[in-house]
């Protein structure tokens, strides 16, 4: 996962503590981002690290996920009515 790139303001999850948060600093070469999120006592707080701490923000594959699911359920649907 070393090879994704992340920018200021992209969404991501911080594994760590399994807490969504934004994109608020990006080192010159890259390697460290800064995020901030609101921990579970509601304040805002922040993590650095590299990228392999992080993830890119559920809302990208909830949608994926939601496609493939409704495609497979019509074409099944689909078959057993032709039958």
């Amino acid at each position: 996962m070393s090879n994704i790139t992340y920018a200021v303001g992209d969404k991501v999850t911080i594994l760590d503590v399994n807490k969504q948060g934004e994109v608020t600093e990006v080192s010159e070469d890259g390697t460290q981002i800064t995020v901030k999120y609101t921990d579970d006592a509601g304040v805002e707080a922040t993590e650095t690290g590299t990228a392999d701490k992080f993830a890119p923000a559920g809302e990208q594959s909830s949608e994926d996920t939601s496609s493939e699911g409704s495609t497979g359920s019509d074409e099944e649907g689909s078959e057993e009515k032709g039958e």
